[in-house]
Protein backbone atom coordinates (compact mmCIF):
# COMPACT_ATOMS: atom_id res chain seq x y z
CA UNK A 1 0.00 0.00 0.00
CA UNK A 2 0.70 3.70 -0.65
CA UNK A 3 1.05 5.99 2.59
CA UNK A 4 -1.42 8.03 2.45
CA UNK A 5 0.43 10.93 3.76
CA UNK A 6 3.12 10.50 0.14
CA UNK A 7 0.39 10.12 -1.41
CA UNK A 8 -1.04 13.50 -0.05
CA UNK A 9 2.18 15.13 -0.89
CA UNK A 10 1.99 14.08 -4.74
CA UNK A 11 -1.51 15.45 -5.19
CA UNK A 12 -0.21 18.39 -3.53
CA UNK A 13 2.93 18.78 -5.71
CA UNK A 14 0.76 18.32 -8.55
CA UNK A 15 -1.28 20.85 -8.05
CA UNK A 16 1.41 22.89 -7.47
CA UNK A 17 3.12 21.64 -11.16
CA UNK A 18 -0.07 22.43 -13.09
CA UNK A 19 -0.82 25.32 -13.29
CA UNK A 20 -4.78 24.55 -14.74
CA UNK A 21 -5.36 22.64 -11.77
CA UNK A 22 -6.64 25.05 -8.53
CA UNK A 23 -7.23 22.13 -6.14
CA UNK A 24 -7.19 18.47 -5.18
CA UNK A 25 -8.53 15.67 -2.41
CA UNK A 26 -8.32 12.53 -1.78
CA UNK A 27 -10.99 10.16 -1.53
CA UNK A 28 -11.78 6.18 -1.01
CA UNK A 29 -15.14 6.34 -2.96
CA UNK A 30 -17.63 8.89 -4.78
CA UNK A 31 -19.90 9.24 -1.80
CA UNK A 32 -16.95 10.44 0.15
CA UNK A 33 -16.31 13.25 -2.81
CA UNK A 34 -19.82 14.32 -2.82
CA UNK A 35 -19.24 15.11 0.82
CA UNK A 36 -16.37 17.10 0.18
CA UNK A 37 -16.64 18.74 -3.46
CA UNK A 38 -18.67 21.91 -2.46
CA UNK A 39 -15.61 23.16 -0.71
CA UNK A 40 -13.14 22.96 -3.99
CA UNK A 41 -11.52 25.25 -6.26
CA UNK A 42 -12.31 23.85 -9.78
CA UNK A 43 -10.85 22.30 -12.12
CA UNK A 44 -10.58 19.82 -9.51
CA UNK A 45 -7.64 16.69 -9.02
CA UNK A 46 -9.37 13.69 -7.69
CA UNK A 47 -7.11 10.99 -6.42
CA UNK A 48 -8.28 7.95 -5.38
CA UNK A 49 -6.89 6.10 -2.84
CA UNK A 50 -5.38 3.02 -4.52
CA UNK A 51 -6.46 -0.75 -3.85
CA UNK A 52 -3.08 -2.53 -3.32
CA UNK A 53 -2.92 -6.66 -4.68
CA UNK A 54 -0.24 -8.91 -3.36
CA UNK A 55 2.83 -9.12 -5.87
CA UNK A 56 5.00 -11.18 -3.91
CA UNK A 57 7.49 -13.46 -5.36
CA UNK A 58 8.16 -14.83 -2.27
CA UNK A 59 7.16 -14.78 1.94
CA UNK A 60 10.26 -12.66 2.49
CA UNK A 61 8.97 -9.96 -0.14
CA UNK A 62 5.89 -7.78 0.68
CA UNK A 63 5.73 -6.54 -2.75
CA UNK A 64 2.18 -4.93 -3.69
CA UNK A 65 0.71 -4.02 -6.99
CA UNK A 66 -1.44 -0.55 -6.76
CA UNK A 67 -4.14 0.92 -9.12
CA UNK A 68 -3.41 4.37 -9.32
CA UNK A 69 -6.88 6.47 -10.68
CA UNK A 70 -6.82 10.60 -10.83
CA UNK A 71 -9.81 13.02 -11.81
CA UNK A 72 -9.55 16.19 -13.44
CA UNK A 73 -12.75 17.46 -12.98
CA UNK A 74 -15.22 20.37 -13.62
CA UNK A 75 -19.02 21.25 -13.02
CA UNK A 76 -20.90 21.61 -15.93
CA UNK A 77 -24.89 22.33 -15.60
CA UNK A 78 -27.43 21.74 -18.45
CA UNK A 79 -27.75 25.50 -18.82
CA UNK A 80 -24.15 25.80 -20.48
CA UNK A 81 -23.99 27.29 -24.08
CA UNK A 82 -22.41 24.93 -26.49
CA UNK A 83 -19.01 26.75 -26.34
CA UNK A 84 -19.91 27.02 -22.59
CA UNK A 85 -19.34 23.19 -21.91
CA UNK A 86 -16.90 22.74 -24.99
CA UNK A 87 -14.64 25.20 -23.13
CA UNK A 88 -15.21 23.20 -19.95
CA UNK A 89 -13.72 19.98 -21.58
CA UNK A 90 -10.98 21.55 -23.24
CA UNK A 91 -9.67 23.28 -20.43
CA UNK A 92 -10.18 19.69 -18.24
CA UNK A 93 -8.03 17.80 -21.11
CA UNK A 94 -5.50 20.54 -20.36
CA UNK A 95 -5.51 19.61 -17.01
CA UNK A 96 -5.13 16.41 -17.64
CA UNK A 97 -2.07 16.76 -20.13
CA UNK A 98 -0.45 19.28 -17.57
CA UNK A 99 -1.13 15.99 -15.03
CA UNK A 100 0.31 13.42 -17.61
CA UNK A 101 3.37 15.01 -17.96
CA UNK A 102 4.00 15.89 -14.35
CA UNK A 103 3.36 11.49 -13.45
CA UNK A 104 6.09 11.04 -16.62
CA UNK A 105 8.74 13.57 -14.60
CA UNK A 106 8.43 11.86 -11.35
CA UNK A 107 8.28 8.28 -13.01
CA UNK A 108 11.68 9.12 -14.99
CA UNK A 109 13.92 11.55 -13.33
CA UNK A 110 15.37 10.10 -10.44
CA UNK A 111 15.75 14.04 -9.02
CA UNK A 112 12.31 14.06 -8.56
CA UNK A 113 10.58 14.32 -5.42
CA UNK A 114 8.25 11.04 -5.89
CA UNK A 115 10.68 8.92 -8.09
CA UNK A 116 10.97 6.16 -5.24
CA UNK A 117 6.87 5.62 -5.45
CA UNK A 118 6.61 5.91 -8.93
CA UNK A 119 9.98 4.60 -10.99
CA UNK A 120 8.14 1.46 -11.92
CA UNK A 121 5.05 2.72 -12.72
CA UNK A 122 3.19 1.15 -15.69
CA UNK A 123 2.75 4.08 -17.28
CA UNK A 124 2.93 2.78 -20.98
CA UNK A 125 -0.36 0.96 -20.35
CA UNK A 126 -2.24 4.19 -18.86
CA UNK A 127 -6.01 4.70 -20.16
CA UNK A 128 -7.96 7.99 -19.94
CA UNK A 129 -11.13 7.95 -20.43
CA UNK A 130 -13.90 11.03 -20.61
CA UNK A 131 -16.04 11.12 -17.29
CA UNK A 132 -19.57 13.18 -17.68
CA UNK A 133 -22.10 13.86 -14.97
CA UNK A 134 -19.69 12.40 -12.09
CA UNK A 135 -21.40 14.52 -9.33
CA UNK A 136 -22.50 17.26 -11.98
CA UNK A 137 -18.55 17.58 -13.46
CA UNK A 138 -17.22 16.60 -16.25
CA UNK A 139 -13.28 15.73 -17.11
CA UNK A 140 -10.87 13.08 -17.18
CA UNK A 141 -9.92 9.77 -15.49
CA UNK A 142 -6.16 8.32 -15.78
CA UNK A 143 -6.05 4.63 -14.24
CA UNK A 144 -2.40 2.76 -14.10
CA UNK A 145 -0.66 0.42 -11.76
CA UNK A 146 2.50 1.25 -9.89
CA UNK A 147 4.47 -1.07 -7.26
CA UNK A 148 4.83 -0.44 -3.86
CA UNK A 149 7.52 -2.97 -1.00
CA UNK A 150 3.64 -2.58 1.27
CA UNK A 151 3.42 -0.54 4.57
Amino acid sequence: MVSIYELDGLAALAVKDCPTLKDYVLVSCEAELKDMIEKCKFPLLVGAYPSADGDDVNRDNMAESNLALWYVLKTMTENDSKQQRTAIWAETQQGMKELKKFFNEQMTNQESEFFKLLEDANFDKRSIDPEYNFLECVGWSLKFDFSTSGL
